[in-house]
């Protein structure tokens, strides 16, 4: 599915006036895929993460301990961010959108879930994987958020430009 054009169709009551959606994707909760994907493969050799938003002083020290967190700080702009569903991600020439994905009779309906202003989302980075990418959120109260990008949405690195863009 497109879902840059879906959001500029479907989310025109939540576009500003002249605002288009740059590049947009569907994320899905940390380690749900590779859950799915490998649960019988990795029985007793460990838990998969579960899906959650971090702060990004606790995702550093996290990821160094090869563990993670799933809270995030009461009120953090990661605590906005709807990280235990499946969600299109929209980088727009204004901000960035997320949309909750609702299926209706004959298409899907997207339900504005949350707004970042270029000042609030500070960085996106895109990790390596293998059924799926790593997508690592950092906003401006240094919280955090990490969520699985399942392959096959075209280049990433389009998404990471768009972001790149809308940050200048």
């Amino acid at each position: 599915m497109k879902y840059t054009g879906l959001v500029n169709k479907k989310a025109v009551a939540v576009l500003q006036p002249g605002e288009a959606a740059v590049f947009a994707v569907l994320v899905k909760p940390r380690g749900v895929v590779g859950k799915a994907f490998l649960s019988g493969l990795l029985s007793g050799v460990g838990d998969v993460v579960p899906a959650g938003a971090v702060s990004a002083a606790a995702e550093a020290a996290a990821e160094r301990a090869g563990k993670t967190s799933v809270s995030a700080p009461a009120g953090s702009h990661a605590g906005r961010f709807p990280a235990a569903e499946d969600v299109i991600m929209a980088v727009t020439d204004r901000r960035t959108l997320v949309f909750r994905q609702t299926f209706g009779i004959m298409s899907p309906n997207l339900e504005l879930a949350s707004a970042y202003a270029p000042d609030q989302l500070v960085t996106l980075r895109i990790g390596g994987g293998t059924a799926t990418k790593k997508l690592f959120l950092v906003f401006s109260d240094d919280s955090g958020v990490r969520m699985d990008v399942p392959r096959g949405q075209g280049d990433l690195g389009n998404l990471v430009d768009a972001f790149n863009a809308l940050r200048r």
